[in-house]
């Protein structure tokens, strides 16, 4: 396998062109994935914070959420299982919380499958907690969807590089 320093990862803004590639990701990592058209409504607008990591000119993962009041909603996060492991999730969690801050929220929130303990692992490692549970949240497979919540306004540590 590949390591982390072997590759050159770029995150930068979603773009029309990357729906293809981004609902592919989506369509291989969830059970139940969004509609294509689902990621095109948000670009673009001040509210919505959607980023993609690129390798090699192709997105192999990417980031979309919304910001609502003074809070930021994470909707998907989602990498190629060939490039997972790598710090790329961490990479697009911090630069949503990033743009997230520059915007002055106060918090992001996310709901995750019980059952995804990699991705639980992540968002504990950067400072989510459980806040609730939204029961049979998911479909395909029926699941509850833990709520997470990450306060914006400690200090931030640096990031792991």
């Amino acid at each position: 396998m590949v390591g982390a320093a072997d590759i050159e990862i770029i995150i930068r803004p979603m773009q029309i062109a990357d729906i293809v590639a981004v609902y592919e990701i989506e369509r291989r990592t969830f059970t139940d994935p969004w509609a294509r058209n689902a990621f095109v409504e948000g670009l673009g607008e001040e509210w919505s914070a959607c980023f993609v990591a690129q390798s090699d000119g192709n997105p192999v993962g990417y980031v979309c959420a919304v910001g609502v009041a003074d809070e930021l909603h994470i909707h998907n996060l989602a990498v190629q299982a060939q490039f997972r492991g790598r710090g790329i999730g961490r990479r697009l969690l911090a630069t949503v919380e990033d743009w997230a801050r520059k915007r002055e929220k106060l918090c992001v929130i996310l709901d995750v499958r019980e059952s995804n303990e990699r991705a639980r692992l992540l968002y504990a490692s950067a400072g989510y907690e459980e806040i609730g549970r939204r029961k049979r949240y998911y479909k395909n497979p029926v699941e509850d969807a833990l709520v997470l919540l990450k306060n914006l306004t400690a200090p931030v540590e640096p990031a792991e590089r």
